[in-house]
């Protein structure tokens, strides 16, 4: 082809040209139609990989669902736990008796405002003590 987009030899110059893409595109079709062949023999596995596919996508869905319900479930049971240890807390707190909760060794973890009072001393210092320690007698 010359500057001007014409072939330089003629109409054998074209011939030959067009016989190139000719035999390009007949490359490019028997590619194609080995490639649809080997599509075509393999549709069974891609029709199963589809069904496991989308049999996955489906079991997803229903955990997800599972999942939802049950976040639903903790989020209400917190939401009662939270309301219970409130009415515990005003229950402990403001309860005329004077109360002292201590872990297994009898170390004070928590105190009432009753036992403040009765005791003469601030919950922060009672806590983290032995009970036995506030015991007359000992």
């Amino acid at each position: 082809m010359d500057s001007k987009g014409q072939y330089s030899t003629g109409g054998a110059g074209v011939a030959i040209h067009l016989s190139r893409q000719i035999k390009e595109y007949a490359t490019r079709v028997s590619d194609l139609r080995a490639r649809q062949k080997v599509l075509s023999e393999r549709a069974g596995f891609f029709d199963d990989l589809y069904e496991e596919v989308s049999q996955g996508i489906e079991e997803l869905r229903i955990a997800e669902e599972e999942l939802r319900a049950r976040d639903g479930e903790i989020y209400r049971a917190y939401a009662a736990l939270v309301q219970e240890r409130r009415r515990y807390k005003d229950l402990f707190e403001l309860g005329p008796d004077a109360c002292l909760l201590t872990d297994e060794q009898g170390v004070i973890f928590e105190v009432n405002r009753s036992a403040e009072q009765v005791l003469g001393c601030q919950a922060e210092f009672l806590r983290s003590k032995p009970l036995v320690a506030f015991i007359s007698g000992s």
